[in-house]
């Protein structure tokens, strides 16, 4: 066969792609018992939908994936075998399958599909393997003859009413690190009436043991409202906790060491925080928009990127001890306060611009450079003493700053950009030093040895 080629074996339609990949197209056949021909690695969406005479499938070697509905609604399908390289089982792949007794699902299977076997009421034995991470919403609802389930532990995650009307379920084992649970997990559930309750709950501590809190794991959880989060857990994830709404305390326990971008955007009840020395990196919008935070501290360790504290207009106190930061505080228009601790060498490229209720700010002696448009428009300030060790100031720096009057310049101080401070005829720049003394004449700017 060449790719674009078709052929028909007993009812099967099957189908070369350009990539020499063989797919089971449509099933138009009546047989009973069917064997699928080896070489089959896709089994397309609803292939087998509504096969009522099928009654066993015997599935190839080598298959890979079976796509959304590819046998659901097969009344009389009571056995079929599922290869371990199957990778992928989509949505409603068995649902509806009503004879269906018995499942062993392959080995490299990570996540049991949203109502996977939604509606199989003869369904009595599920095997779900080790390596599983996922049960979705509705996975096995209405499988009314299901008495027991092993949940492996790599299972992390458990879907609204995923055994829901499992009438004669009893016997549960439960994974031991179950993070996210969503409502209604065994709602219609008699026998365990009482026994299991794992409806989601506002105050959440992740066990220790846990390594890493994936991408948009607990976005749109509205009912959360504290967490903690283990010294075990490196990397907190991508839109993790992305419009958590309700989301008020987080603790994050020393050893954490990334925060991805978005990882708390617009989680706007969020007033607490707790940020750990061990942290490495808070990437872009990683807090966008958190309009209740009202102060946060930036770790000695950390690099925070641009925008990573955009839009939180509720902040107010700003504590900096990070290695790096870099127009972090964008749109934070009612910060008051800010100490920049020693040890930080450089203030990155408009990190306080814009910031215009600052009126005072103390800088360490061990700072060495200001950024270009650092303090730009912060038309609060009318004071400011660089310190002693000072060589760069960036163009345009403190333009802006109109009620700027008085700049301490310190002698180390080697190269000061284009339009660093305000065309203010009040500004005097104080000090003794060749770059200011240059900048002030070409400025028209006054320039007074200290008193």
């Amino acid at each position: 066969m060449y790719p674009g080629d078709y052929r028909d074996v007993n009812g099967c339609r099957i189908v070369m792609s350009e990539l020499h990949v063989l797919y089971l197209e449509k099933y138009s056949g009546s047989d009973e018992v069917l064997e699928i021909p080896e070489g089959v690695r896709v089994i397309c969406e609803s292939a087998f939908e509504g096969a009522e005479s099928l009654r066993k499938v015997v599935l190839p070697p080598g298959l890979s994936q079976i796509q959304d509905k590819a046998f659901m609604g097969c009344p009389n399908l009571a056995g079929i075998n599922l290869p371990d390289e199957i990778t992928y089982i989509g949505t409603d792949a068995f649902a509806g399958c009503t004879s269906l007794e018995s499942v062993t699902l392959p080995r490299r299977i990570t996540e049991v599909n949203y109502r996977l076997f939604d509606g199989c009421v003869r369904l009595k034995d599920v095997r779900i393997p080790d390596g599983a991470e996922k049960i979705s919403p509705w996975a096995f609802r209405g499988c009314a003859e299901l008495e027991a389930v092993s949940i492996p532990d790599s299972v992390i995650e458990i879907g609204q009413e995923a055994f829901e009307n499992c009438t004669r379920l009893a016997k549960v084992r439960l994974p031991r690190c179950l993070l996210k649970t969503g409502t209604g997990i065994f709602k219609g559930c008699p026998e365990l009436d009482g026994l299991i309750d794992l409806d989601p709950v506002p105050r959440r501590v992740i066990p220790d043991g846990v390594t890493s809190l994936k991408s948009n794991f607990y976005t749109y959880d509205e009912l959360l409202t504290e967490i903690t989060i283990p010294g075990s857990v490196e990397r907190i994830g991508e839109g993790c906790f992305r419009l958590c709404t309700n989301l008020e305390k987080v603790v994050i326990q020393p050893g954490v060491k990334y925060i991805d971008a978005n990882a708390f955007d617009c989680c706007q009840k969020l007033k607490s925080i707790t940020l750990p020395d061990s942290l490495r990196k808070i990437k872009t919008r990683a807090f966008l928009c958190c309009t209740a935070l009202e102060e946060i501290r930036l770790p000695a360790s950390a690099e925070t990127d641009a925008y990573a504290f955009s839009g939180c207009t509720g902040l107010k106190e700003v504590t900096i001890a990070g290695r790096k930061v870099e127009q972090a505080f964008d749109n934070c228009g009612n910060i008051e306060t800010v100490r920049i601790l020693e040890g930080i060498r450089e203030i990155g490229p408009g990190t306080f611009r814009g910031l215009t209720k600052i009126r005072e700010i103390r800088l360490p002696e061990s700072l060495e450079k200001i950024g270009r448009e650092t303090f730009r428009d912060c038309t609060g300030l009318e004071t400011i003493c660089l310190p002693e060790g000072l060589t760069e100031i960036g163009y345009s720096a403190f333009e802006g700053c109109t009620n700027l009057k008085s700049v301490t310049v310190p002698k180390s101080l080697e190269s000061i950009g284009d339009g660093a401070f305000p065309a203010n005829r009040e500004l005097v720049l104080y000090g003794k030093n060749r770059a200011a003394k240059k900048y002030a004449r070409k400025n028209k700017i006054r320039m007074m040895k200290k008193g």
